[in-house]
C-alpha cells in the first residue's frame, strides 16, 4: 500500500512542504512578470517622454511655432541619456527634407557638437539649393572645422544674386571666422545698396547692429533712411 509506513503527520508534512515549494515558484513568476510589466512601462512613458520632449525643441515648421525661436535652453536642460536620444531623433530628421532642410534641427546638432551628424550633413550637400549648401557648409565646419566646407560655402553664395537672399548667409560667411570668408564679405562693402552694405559692416565688426536704429530713436529720427527702417521693422514684425 502507497502510504503503509508513513504517519498522516508525516504526509501532511510532505504536503505542505511541496505547497510551499511550489509557492516560491508561483511568487518568482509573478515577481518575474511584475518586473518586466514594469519594464516595459517605464519604457513606454521614457519614449512618451522623449517624443514630448522633442516637439517642444523642434516645434511645428509654421511662422507662428518658429518665428525667432531658438531652444538651445532647453537642450541644455537635459540629462545626458537625453541628449543622446534627442541627438539620435535629430540625426534621423535631418535628411527628411521634403520641404527644405529644417534650419532649426540644423541648429541643434551644432549646439551639440554632434560628430555623429557630420555624415548625415554631408549627405545633404548635394541634394540640397545654393542657399541651403552654405549653410550646412558653416554648420559642418562648425561640427568638424573641416576646411574643405569654406570653399563649398564660397561657391555656393557666389551664384546667389538676389541681395535679400545673400544678405541672410552673411551670418553663416562670418560663422566660419576664416580670412576667405571675411574677404568675401569685405567684396559688400562698397555695393550700390544701402541695406547690403550694412549688413557686410555688421558682419564684420565694423558695424553696432542697433546703430541706425539707436540714431533714429536717440539722436536724429531723419537721418535713417526709409529703407532702414522698414528692414528694422521687419526685423521686429511691426
Amino acid at each position: 500500500m502507497l502510504w503503509q509506513g508513513f504517519t498522516i503527520q508525516s504526509i501532511l508534512t510532505q504536503l505542505v512542504s511541496l505547497l510551499r515549494e511550489r509557492n516560491k515558484e508561483v511568487t518568482k513568476v509573478s515577481q518575474s512578470i511584475v518586473e518586466s510589466n514594469t519594464k516595459v512601462y517605464n519604457l513606454n512613458r521614457h519614449i512618451m517622454d522623449i517624443s514630448e520632449l522633442y516637439a517642444k525643441i523642434i516645434p511645428p515648421l509654421d511662422y507662428q511655432h518658429r518665428n525667432g525661436v531658438t531652444t538651445h535652453h532647453l537642450i541644455d536642460k537635459l540629462s545626458d541619456e537625453e541628449k543622446k536620444e534627442v541627438e539620435k531623433k535629430l540625426i534621423e530628421d535631418v535628411s527628411i527634407i521634403p520641404r527644405g532642410v529644417d534650419d532649426l534641427i540644423v541648429e541643434n546638432l551644432v549646439h551639440l557638437k554632434s560628430k555623429d551628424a557630420v555624415p548625415a550633413l554631408r549627405g545633404l550637400l548635394d541634394k540640397i539649393s545654393d542657399t541651403e549648401r552654405v549653410w550646412i557648409a558653416s554648420a559642418i565646419y562648425a561640427i568638424d572645422q573641416d576646411n574643405s566646407m569654406i570653399q563649398v560655402a564660397l561657391q555656393s553664395f557666389r551664384t546667389i544674386e538676389r541681395p535679400n537672399e545673400f544678405i541672410s548667409l552673411f551670418r553663416y560667411l562670418a560663422e566660419f571666422k576664416h580670412p576667405d570668408t571675411d574677404e568675401e564679405l569685405r567684396k559688400y562693402l562698397t555695393h550700390k545698396d544701402e541695406l547690403v552694405r550694412y549688413n557686410a559692416r555688421v558682419k564684420l565688426g565694423l558695424e553696432d547692429p542697433f546703430a541706425y536704429l539707436k540714431d533714429a530713436v536717440f539722436v536724429d529720427p531723419h537721418s535713417v533712411s526709409t529703407k532702414i527702417k522698414n528692414y528694422f521693422r521687419r526685423l521686429l514684425n511691426r
